[in-house]
């Protein structure tokens, strides 16, 4: 490091020698000192900027892994409201088809044979079996697509297999229809 030294006594006449005896000193170049001064503290900055930039970089890392995560979470969120939503709309549709099915009056009954009654109960189970796999079909592929957004996003998502509530309905519904095939007489062809 350079040390800046006070101001000499300005030199006598050039070649005198001065009272003390010594060769008199030449001017000192002050300019020198404060260059290297001025490069050593550019050399400083320069030492510091690394640690600096690497610090932000992994300031600018990090938020950007956090707004990351948390866009997942948003996006995870939404897509749990808007199968809330379908689900509940596709589940009052249901409801509502499956009371309209229920509605055997006897009306409906009279002057049927029992063979066109078991038609007609065949028919409906095969509607409400079709609506029971189309959703368990679409619940298996949202399962995949969060499966997928769960790996993309590291997201802790539970694995879970089929709704047993709608697993329940099938086999319900697939009890009924064997119990409907033996109802039907021998000859008759099941449909």
């Amino acid at each position: 490091r350079c040390r800046l030294q006070g101001p000499s006594p300005p030199p006598g006449p050039s070649g005198a020698a001065r009272a003390d005896g010594m060769p008199p000193k030449q001017a000192e170049n002050y300019s020198l000192g404060v260059t290297q001064l001025l490069d050593e503290l550019d050399l400083e900055e320069l030492d510091a900027e690394p640690e600096q930039s690497g610090h932000s970089g992994g300031d600018a890392l990090s938020r950007t892994l956090q707004r990351t995560a948390n866009l997942c979470s948003e996006v995870e969120a939404f897509l749990k409201l808007i199968e809330k939503d379908e689900s509940d709309a596709k589940q009052a549709a249901l409801e509502k088809g499956l009371q309209a099915q229920r509605r055997f009056e006897l009306q409906d009954t009279l002057g049927c044979t029992a063979e066109e009654l078991l038609g007609a109960n065949q028919e409906k189970l095969e509607r409400v079996r079709e609506g029971i796999l189309e959703e368990l079909q679409r619940r298996a592929c949202d399962r995949a697509t969060d499966a997928r957004l769960d790996d993309s996003c590291c997201l802790a998502g539970g694995d879970e297999g089929p709704d047993p509530d709608l697993e329940k309905l099938l086999a319900e519904c697939d009890a009924i229809r064997a119990e409907a095939d033996h109802l039907r007489p021998k000859g008759a062809g099941a449909a």
